[in-house]
């Protein structure tokens, strides 16, 4: 018989958990006794996400005290999306796929389910705070040793998918190929893109050089979209999509790393989630010569876990051509979201943009573009 999915927390008992945990958590020889409402998880996620406490009928057996559990999101818009480029598959897949590869850190998946005509969908997974993992804030920036720290994370997952011929990995992801989040989105962002960079280039006026203001209104955005997307797949790689702080975990002890939130993933060039998440969350008063040894470092990495017939200079026209679509996603984003009237998430988000923006500017300028 199959479950059904739940569609809210309350739906969420005893006995559902039991049942599908059974031969994961549990191991066929505990049951859980009750459950309540753990730690808040703040709203930043865009799907449901709830902490559980979780009391065993064993106690004496070494099984977590909490688990993460992921529903749909309630807002429709998102949801449309979701199911249109099979965001909650992915997802499902995605931990499926990263569970049966022991060298790669991240988050266990106990059970997952997805209901594509209902665009329903459950993850349940580990709480990584039991790990000593706490989720990332966009506030607080980012230095060059936890740079290095994102590269090696990233360099890792990145070299396990990428296509050449002898990876057979590449070719059992073959789910992520179609729909392509960024692809599917293309025409939308080439319109937001043109409809919203003269705002862009005014409010950052005062920090934008002559250069780039010129690249913004002249640059070929249909052509980068050719550029970042080859037909043939030629260096492309998993890639996640959404790259934001939020979407970070990070161990308190040694700032290891790892990403969470995967709806958006799908197949093009890994280096645009490196480029994005370094773009707006790096120090504001990066060098350039600090810049140059972040991309030495990322591609000695690639090379180092195996990517094969890759050059150099096939790299450098990778970044450069990341980090102008980069750009053009950065200067497609509106200074009034639809985020409501509450007056404090519009200072939030005012606060969040700007930060955003002078910490990414900083970034591009720095370097040859």
């Amino acid at each position: 018989m199959t479950l059904s999915i739940p569609k809210n927390k309350d739906e969420i008992t005893v006995d559902y958990l039991n049942t599908v945990l059974e031969n994961t958590l549990l191991k066929g020889n505990n049951k859980i006794i009750s459950i309540k409402d753990g730690k808040e998880i703040p709203p930043q996620f865009k799907s449901e996400v709830y902490r559980i406490l979780l009391t065993y009928e064993n106690e004496t057996t070494n099984l977590p005290t909490s688990i993460i559990i992921k529903l749909a999101t309630k807002n429709p818009g998102i949801n449309s999306l979701l199911q249109n480029i099979q965001g909650y598959y992915k997802e499902s897949q995605f931990y499926k796929q990263l569970n049966e590869i022991s060298t790669l850190n991240t988050a266990k998946v106990f059970y997952s389910s997805v209901n594509p005509e209902k665009n329903q969908f459950i993850i349940i997974m580990e709480d990584l705070n039991l790990r000593d993992f706490h989720v990332a804030s966009q506030e607080n920036e980012i230095d060059l040793n936890f740079a290095f720290n994102i590269i090696k994370y990233f360099a890792l997952l990145q070299s396990k998918f990428w296509n050449y011929k002898e990876n057979q990995i590449f070719k059992s992801i073959e789910w992520l190929k179609e729909p392509n989040f960024a692809l599917y989105l293309k025409d939308l962002t080439i319109q937001m893109f043109e409809e919203r960079k003269s705002s862009f280039i005014e409010r950052n006026k005062n920090k934008l050089m002559d250069k780039t203001i010129k690249t913004i209104n002249t640059i070929d955005i249909q052509n980068l979209y050719k550029e970042n997307f080859p037909s043939d797949l030629k260096n492309c790689t998993l890639v996640h999509g959404d790259p934001q702080p939020t979407n970070v975990f990070i161990n308190n002890h040694n700032n290891e790393m790892m990403m969470v939130d995967w709806q958006y993933s799908s197949i093009g060039y890994g280096i645009k989630d490196v480029i994005l998440l370094l773009g707006i969350w790096i120090k504001k008063d990066i060098t350039s010569n600090e810049i140059l040894k972040i991309k030495n470092f990322y591609y000695e990495e690639l090379i180092r876990n195996g990517v094969k017939d890759f050059s150099k200079q096939e790299f450098e026209t990778q970044w450069k051509n990341c980090l102008l679509l980069s750009l053009c996603n950065i200067a497609s984003v509106s200074e009034k979201e639809n985020i409501g009237e509450d007056e404090e998430k519009k200072r939030k988000y005012k606060d969040y943009l700007n930060v955003s923006e002078t910490r990414f500017i900083n970034f591009l300028q720095n370097q040859e573009f």
